[in-house]
């Protein structure tokens, strides 16, 4: 009798270790990882199926995750998992483009700044690295990436990753 349901979409991904990994968060923040997502302009805003929706590569110290996350009307739980999975489709068929990459760009540069903004955020880093056993220049790389990353790049990625079949869904409340 609930009148929502927790919606979460996920699967294993690749380590932070892995030579994709970088590319593959900045996808993540193109479906579902800030504000101006995909996810967001989509399921929120234009469907209006959820308050709130994110998706997260969660980089643990030898393995990964992607989780995409909200609560919805129990009435809304069908059609908001297809549209999930017609973004990552559209990630797969379709290059960002450069306005959104821009943007992307525009907005991780901005976190990466903020990781080490103040003495607190500059602890946090450093004890992030050696607990994942990371070398010091895991952040410049990151930035690199950042900088140059390019469309096709993501399709690529979005391809080789973002596998249909490979995704868990799992539902708290009725569907």
């Amino acid at each position: 009798g609930a009148l929502q349901s927790a919606v979460r979409i996920g699967m294993p991904v690749i380590s932070r270790t892995h030579p994709d990994y970088m590319k593959l968060r900045i996808l993540n923040t193109v479906l579902g990882g800030y504000f101006g997502s995909r996810l967001m302009l989509n399921i929120r805003e234009d469907k209006g199926f959820t308050y709130g929706i994110s998706s997260s590569v969660i980089g643990l110290k030898e393995d990964a995750y992607l989780s995409v996350s909200t609560q919805t009307g129990t009435e809304y739980v069908r059609p908001l998992i297809e549209e999930v999975f017609n973004e990552i489709e559209r990630l797969r068929e379709e290059k960002v483009s450069e306005e959104e990459l821009k943007m992307v760009k525009s907005y991780l540069s901005g976190e990466l700044a903020r990781i080490f903004d103040g003495p607190f955020s500059v602890c946090d880093a450093y004890i992030s690295l050696i607990a994942n056993q990371l070398d010091f220049e895991y952040y410049d790389r990151q930035f690199m990436t950042v900088q140059s990353i390019t469309a096709e790049e993501l399709q690529e990625v979005a391809c080789k990753y973002f596998v249909r079949d490979k995704f868990y869904t799992s539902v708290a409340g009725q569907m």
